[in-house]
Order: C-alpha cells, then structure tokens, then sequence
C-alpha cells in the first residue's frame, strides 16, 4: 500500500515526521493529583461496601421491598467498583512499568479482536475491512494490555459509526514502528475534541448520544498503554470524513527477534 493510498488518514509519522501530538495525559496537573489521591483511599471503602452488601444479603429473610432496593445497591455499587478498577489501571500503569512481555504480533490480535466483534459488526450492517502486511515485525509489549488497545479502538469504531458504515483498520511498519490506525465514518470531531478525546471522562459534544453507554475511560487507558509501551496515540478528524484513531510502537525487526529470544527470557509468554 502506497503512503497517499490511505489519504488524509493516514499518520504523518509514516513520512518521516511526527504527528501533532495530545496533551501527556494529567501531566503534573492538580487534576492528576486529585484521581492519584482518589484512587489510592477509595481501594478499601469499596472493598468494605461490597463485603457488608454481602453480609446484608446473608442475614436472613428479605421482603420484596427490601431485596429490590439491595439489589439496586449492588448495582450501584458494581458499577463505582468497575469505575475506579478502571482508575487504579491507569494510575498503575502510569507508576509501574510492564513487567509480563512478550513478543506480541499485532495481524492476528487484530484478526481475532475482529472475530469476536462479528455478530455485533453484522448486527449493526457495518462492514469492516483490514489492510494489513504479509508479515509485521513483533512489538516486544504486554500482550494482553496491547489486547486491550485493539479492543478499545474496534469497539469505539463501531460504537460510533451509524449503521450500515464502512470501518478501516490499516497497519504499516516503518522506522522501526508499527502504526495501526482505526478509521471510522461517524461524525467528526472538532480540533479541540481531538486534543481532549483522551483525557479521562471527556465525552466529545459533537458524538456523545444518550444511546452509547461508557465510563469515559477507554481511551484514557489506550493512551497510558500505549505511552507506557515508547509510542504515542492521537486522533484526526479530516472535515467530513469521520474519525481516525491511531497508534506506533517500536516494532522488533527481524534481525533482532533471535537475540532477544535468546537473552531476554521474561519475553516468554506465561
């Protein structure tokens, strides 16, 4: 594939320049010290809550009135649970470095992210069509938090497309990166939803519906992910032509792969 093949998508990294980059997550913001604080006292509350909710529904006969509002309690609390499991996941990856790598081979992640989203792609009349090369060189990475970037990115593309749409998933390797890039045909974001799409609970005016549900966290977790990993992720919104969400990590070329087997033996997959 041709560098202008992909349009004004794709990444100027392939150029050789790098794109307009977000903002560095919370950076040294109060903001950031604000969740940093928050997720660290709220751990134990929550623990707390959801023992005693399970004390309650142990302790004997309920009436009908009582079970419903317990379990509306429970829902409630499921819910804050995931929100600040979500929370704790960034502020842990932006402390603590990755330690389960593996050399991680981003074709056939995609190809499966994809086949698990195939009955709601088909449900939706979407279509979604990949352009990726014979044989991309590893990412030496966290193979199931890099999972979980593919998975993000394929389930916003397909949250917010409209029915009937057409989806892009294009993959390059160049300058010893691979870039992935995730195009979809949903209304477009304004630049200054670009620079925020990334930031934890920003939901963009322009594409937020009642109908979508979410936390507002997966991109902010895309991009500790990624960030954590030496590469960057940013969005693009050419006018009238949808959105594209893209990604580069370093890649490891061919000629590395065999030493890095043979003197790096935390790569094994566990």
């Amino acid at each position: 594939m041709g560098i202008r093949s992909t349009g004004a998508f794709w990444p100027c990294l392939i150029a050789g320049t790098k794109p307009k980059l977000v903002k560095t997550m919370l950076q040294t913001s109060a903001t950031e010290q604000l969740l940093s604080n928050l997720t660290s006292v709220m751990r134990t509350p929550l623990s707390t809550m959801r023992d005693l909710l399970i004390q309650i529904s142990g302790a004997g006969a309920l009436n009908e009135q009582q079970a419903y509002l317990l379990g509306q309690v429970v829902k409630q609390n499921s819910e804050l649970s995931l929100l600040f499991k979500d929370l704790f996941a960034i502020e842990d990856m932006r402390r603590q470095p990755f330690e389960r790598l593996a050399l991680v081979k981003f074709d056939a992640m995609i190809t499966a992210i994809i086949e698990i989203q195939r009955a709601e792609i088909e449900r939706r009349g979407q279509v979604i069509t990949t352009s990726l090369p014979a044989s991309l060189s590893p990412v030496v990475g966290d193979e199931e938090r890099l999972g979980r970037v593919l998975s993000i990115l394929t389930d916003n593309a397909i949250k917010y497309s409209p029915a009937g749409a057409s989806i892009r998933v294009i993959a390059l390797e160049q300058n010893r990166h691979i870039a992935i890039a995730f195009h979809n045909t949903g209304v477009s974001l304004s630049p200054e939803e670009q620079e925020r799409v990334f930031e934890p609970f920003y939901r963009a005016p322009s594409i937020a519906l009642p109908t979508i549900q979410g936390r507002g966290l997966g991109l902010a977790i895309a991009r500790a992910i990624i960030e954590g990993h030496g590469g960057e992720i940013w969005a693009a919104s050419p006018p009238g032509n949808g959105n594209m969400f893209a990604f580069y990590v370093p890649c490891v070329t061919p000629d590395a792969v065999l030493p890095l087997k043979q003197n790096t033996p935390n790569l094994a997959a566990d």
